[in-house]
């Protein structure tokens, strides 16, 4: 009975009997998790359970481990370095650098709001221009915040940028300004690679809704919501390769 619960949970009750090669790659896997969960464990432990999967089934299988975990209520700890998949599955995330924890909180909190340059830059995609304190206020060129600073006057400040929260504006709201090297139509945005007049590329993304063509090789000003982007010191923490970590 309990076999029969478990294999009907991952949703392959009508292959129970198959032999193992005749299963495809995410088929195993179901019953891979079966095989963990047919024992009703307390703790889970998944590394990277999804890591042989094609990209299609990777996101299948990550919406059947999230509703197996709600419905079993068991306490999970996963294991990736997909972010989209941290992201879409947990309640927690811990992001970690060379064995220390940089930021445990929600996914909502750790992409909004990362506590260092290192995870702003390991979960997502983030452009970092510099910045500097000036009269109590942040300062990117001749775009100046609103809000006064908790940074020292004078101190130098690294602007953490989503490619979402870029928008390209007029040059009297610009923070930034360069060209479009590239443009990349995805469906509900178009993502572009824009070299800035100091050499460095940032990305920006431009919702489909809110254009109707593609720009391309293009001079444009950028501009952003100093609210919804973060700004950090800078030190000697240098945000890191994400494959390396």
């Amino acid at each position: 009975d309990r076999i029969m619960e478990a294999l009907d949970l991952v949703q392959i009750a009508d292959l129970k009997d198959r032999m193992p090669d005749q299963l495809s790659g995410g088929q195993q896997q179901r019953v891979a998790l079966a095989r963990a969960i047919v024992i009703q464990p307390r703790i889970l432990l998944m590394d990277e359970p999804l890591s042989n999967l094609d990209a299609k089934l990777r996101v299948q299988m990550r919406t059947i481990i999230k509703k197996l975990q709600r419905n079993l209520n068991i306490t999970t700890i996963y294991v990736t370095h997909d972010q989209e998949e941290a992201l879409a599955i947990s309640d927690r995330i811990a992001v970690m650098n060379r064995g220390e924890i940089m930021q445990l909180d929600t996914p909502e909190e750790i992409y909004r709001r990362p506590a260092n340059p290192f995870v702003a830059n390991f979960i997502g995609t983030s452009n970092f221009v510099d910045g500097v304190v000036e009269n109590g206020k942040v300062r990117v060129n001749n775009f100046v915040f609103n809000k006064e600073s908790n940074y020292e006057e004078g101190s130098k400040v690294l602007v953490s940028v989503r490619p979402e929260q870029f928008k390209i504006v007029d040059k009297d709201h610009a923070a930034l300004e360069g060209h479009i090297t590239l443009a990349t139509f995805l469906g509900d945005f178009i993502n572009y690679e824009i070299r800035l007049e100091d050499g460095k590329v940032v990305e920006a993304n431009e919702y489909t809704e809110q254009t109707n063509q593609v720009r391309e090789t293009k001079h444009v000003y950028l501009g952003f919501n100093e609210d919804t982007v973060n700004v950090f010191p800078v030190n000697k923490e240098v945000p890191g390769d994400k494959d390396d970590q």
